[in-house]
């Protein structure tokens, strides 16, 4: 719809144009003022199209294409027609018709589907762009439906001069960043923040795309980070599957890396709503990423400036410290072994509570609580700056996960106080490991074990006063004699002495040399100032716990063999710490020696009888514990056939009956059947023997006696020691019923023995033994519960 002046204008000699004068002009005048009227009158009555009557922009030439002047008073005339227009209520927004430059109420807001407001072509839509608009607060965009023609008309007011701003997308950025706002929710918008976000983004990169260039002036302070904090571009990076809690470990450092990447989700916004350049707008926007390794690396770093090496952590955050913990047990869970070159850059806290470095030649002990339960009490061997803080082992209080395992296979840490060691071997090592002359022979590269860190480190800290000697003493005594075979056994090595090979015997551990030869022992010398001594019995009484020999025959062993020790006397300290009751042990044994002389083999056949009855004791004790498993878990089968089981242990093991409505009542003698007596044997040699009460229970009670026999013969001896259930015992089982009768003439035949005038005696010692011949008859489970049952007389 346009406006058609009706103007009679006399043309120019040439009749090649119109003149115009000024009553003319006036005339003009008077009809675009008209025409103001007009159009507020066709917007009112809603006109169709009555905004177009509205549109009016500078023209290019009056009638006279050569004379400016007149140009420049059309371009007058229709600016202050614009003008007029632009003052009046003639914008539909929504509900209300609002006038489209700024007074004291509200005012249309207009649409530019451009990067910027420069006048250009367009390089995205207005229907793109409406809706961002319309979710902005207080935002008064015109309807959706002539939004696009507002614009246009826009823009020719603008080409007239009139100072109309419409919104740009740098523009509508600039309107929703609040002035205080810094993050994402606090951005002036309506609905999910992201979505509009994502939205405006992707028709930032349409708009990129149309220009062939990419403009960042739209989302400088737009983009969140992890934290929802708005950033320019340049301060953000895209990360590439960062896990969450590698980002925790982060934080808890101090070194937040969760304010360097952009905030996740926006490709799920894109794949779900179709935003077809989110993505690579966001390429172009923020082209650097981030993987794992490089935070990882810069992790360690911010972990390196925090906890500088040889410092005290007691002014660390206790988060920084647990972050070191946190972050190998997150290498270790994601990487395994793989992670070893990374783990050994994390800075360590060790049991002093200083910073430590690892380093390919120093080791550190893994923290105490790591270790085998037996050695850790001497754990005051090492130097503190060589055990890794408790830390490392974990804790459920503050949920660490301990990564001991993985500081040992990493090889950064030791938890076992014996390792191993290649060494070449010679001179004073050599000599006190060998029996034979090692006097000049060399021997390359030969596997020993060895005490971890012992030299030097544990030989030096020993040095510093007796306590850290003695807790040296006592790991090896309690633990390492205990537990590393090497040290008692001798095997040929091969070695040189000048071009000839040798062979020589030597023993297996290198510690044993280690002791031998270097002066660790502190001993009081002159001004009670410790002087260093080598390792015997006179330097290391004074360090000797008595109650580290009790059930220690290694430990007695070693010291008896290697350090000179009487091993009388350390048997008599390991089994009474008090001096009184090792005299009396004494006085006992000075007994038995004037009763046995100076027979040697008189003591050594008194001592394998001794422990000949303390295995037959032993074998007793684990025999009645494996009849008392076998036992419990018949009585649990059979309860599993839903029969009522009561223990009784005398005369018989188990008092069962049948459930109540199963109980048949005998129609001859007017009894119920049942209860019945079971007594349980198990057996690995095939024989099954009653004691002279179980025969007597069962010969009185031989209807209601049961032998029950578990055949252990198959079991192997190993799976013996497994727990016994119903499962595993019910297909060994044989019940015979009967067994009272077959017992029952052996009893008597004892009985009228034992009352004769020439009778037995000490019969309570007697068995009466079941062969296999017997109860390999009898019935399973299964068919015995199914029998009594349906008993019937």
């Amino acid at each position: 719809m346009n406006f058609i002046l009706d103007g009679k204008f006399d043309p120019d000699q040439e009749r090649s144009g119109l003149l115009m004068s000024p009553n003319d002009k006036n005339l003009i005048e008077e009809a675009l003022s008209a025409a103001v009227v007009t159009a507020k009158y066709g917007v009112d009555h809603e006109w169709t199209d009555a905004h177009w009557l509205a549109h009016a922009s500078c023209p290019s030439a009056g009638f006279n294409a050569t004379d400016n002047e007149e140009k420049d008073w059309w371009t007058k005339q229709l600016a202050a027609f614009a003008q007029r227009l632009a003052n009046l209520p003639i914008v539909k927004c929504g509900s209300k018709f609002l006038p489209a430059l700024i007074n004291d109420g509200e005012y249309a807001d207009f649409i530019c589907p451009r990067l910027l407001a420069a006048p250009g072509t367009d390089e995205t839509s207005v229907d793109r762009m409406w809706p961002l608009v319309q979710a902005a607060e207080n935002l008064l965009p015109p309807c959706r439906e002539l939004a696009g023609d507002w614009t246009t008309i826009v823009d020719g007011w603008r080409s007239l001069g009139l100072t109309i701003e419409p919104l740009c997308l740098v523009k509508l950025a600039d309107w929703v960043r609040a002035d205080d706002g810094k993050t994402l929710e606090e951005l002036k918008v309506e609905g999910d923040a992201q979505e509009w976000l994502a939205t405006f983004v992707d028709i930032v990169g349409e708009c990129w795309r149309k220009r062939k260039g990419t403009d960042l002036s739209a989302l400088r302070g737009m983009m969140p980070n992890q934290n929802r904090r708005l950033c320019s571009p340049s301060e953000l990076k895209r990360e590439q599957s960062v896990p969450e809690q590698l980002k925790e470990i982060c934080t808890g450092t101090g070194y937040d890396i969760r304010e360097q990447l952009l905030l996740g989700g926006f490709e799920e916004i894109a794949h779900s709503r179709g935003l077809c350049h989110l993505t690579e707008a966001l390429v172009e926007a923020i082209p650097r990423h981030v993987t794992e390794d490089e935070i990882i690396a810069d992790a360690v770093e911010n972990m390196s400036r925090k906890l500088p090496e040889d410092r005290s952590c007691d002014n660390v955050s206790s988060n920084v410290q647990q972050a070191t913990v946190r972050l190998l047990a997150h290498l270790w869970e994601s990487r395994v072994r793989a992670a070893a070159s990374i783990a050994r850059q994390v800075p360590l806290i060790a049991s002093s509570g200083r910073a430590v470095r690892w380093s390919p030649d120093r080791l550190f002990m893994a923290p105490v609580r790591a270790w085998p339960e037996s050695a850790q009490p001497f754990a005051g061997a090492y130097p503190p700056n060589r055990v890794l803080h408790d830390l490392y082992a974990g804790s459920e209080t503050d949920q660490i996960s301990s990564v001991s395992v993985a500081l040992t296979e990493w090889g950064i840490a030791l938890a076992n106080p014996i390792t191993d060691s290649t060494v070449e071997l010679k001179d004073r090592r050599l000599a006190a490991l060998s029996d034979s002359d090692a006097n000049g022979i060399v021997v390359p590269g030969e596997h020993l074990s060895q005490i971890a860190l012992l030299q030097p480190e544990v030989l030096n800290r020993c040095q510093e006063g007796i306590d850290e000697a003695r807790a040296l003493f006592g790991l090896v005594l309690c633990y390492v004699a205990r537990h590393d075979p090497e040290w008692k056994k001798q095997r040929s090595v091969r070695g040189r002495r000048l071009k000839e090979v040798v062979e020589v015997s030597i023993r297996g551990a290198l510690w044993l040399a280690d002791l031998k030869v270097r002066a660790w022992v502190p001993v009081p010398g002159e001004d009670d100032k410790p002087q260093k001594m080598v390792a015997s019995a006179a330097t290391l009484k004074g360090l000797l716990d008595p109650t580290w020999l009790q059930d220690n025959d290694d430990g007695i062993r070693l010291l008896s063999e290697w350090f000179g020790f009487d091993q009388l006397e350390l048997r008599l300290m390991g089994i009474a710490q008090d001096e009184r009751e090792r005299q009396e042990l004494r006085n006992s044994l000075a007994r038995l020696v004037e009763t046995g002389g100076a027979d040697p083999e008189f003591y050594a056949e008194l001592a394998e009888e001794v422990q000949a009855r303390r295995q037959r004791s032993r074998d007793v004790e684990r025999c009645r514990n494996l009849g008392l498993a076998v036992q419990e878990a018949i009585g649990a089968a059979l309860e599993r056939h839903k029969l009522s089981v009561k223990l009784v242990d005398r005369g018989f093991d188990y008092k069962v009956e049948p459930p109540s409505e199963d109980v048949i009542e005998d129609t001859v003698s007017g009894f119920e059947i049942g209860p019945y007596l079971v007594e349980v044997k198990a057996t690995k040699t095939g024989k099954a023997r009653l004691t002279p009460t179980q025969a007597e229970t069962a010969s009185e009670t031989a209807a209601q006696y049961v032998l029950c026999v578990v055949d252990l013969r198959s079991v192997p001896e190993a799976d013996l020691e497994r727990d016994w259930t119903a499962d595993r015992v019910e297909p060994l089982a044989k019940l015979v019923p009967d067994i009272g009768a077959s017992v029952e003439e052996t009893y008597e035949c004892v009985e009228t023995a034992r009352k004769l005038t020439v009778g037995i005696r000490n019969d309570s010692a007697l068995r009466y033994e079941v062969p296999p011949k017997i109860w390999e008859c009898g019935m399973s489970i299964a068919a015995w519960v199914k029998a009594i049952k349906g008993n019937v007389s």
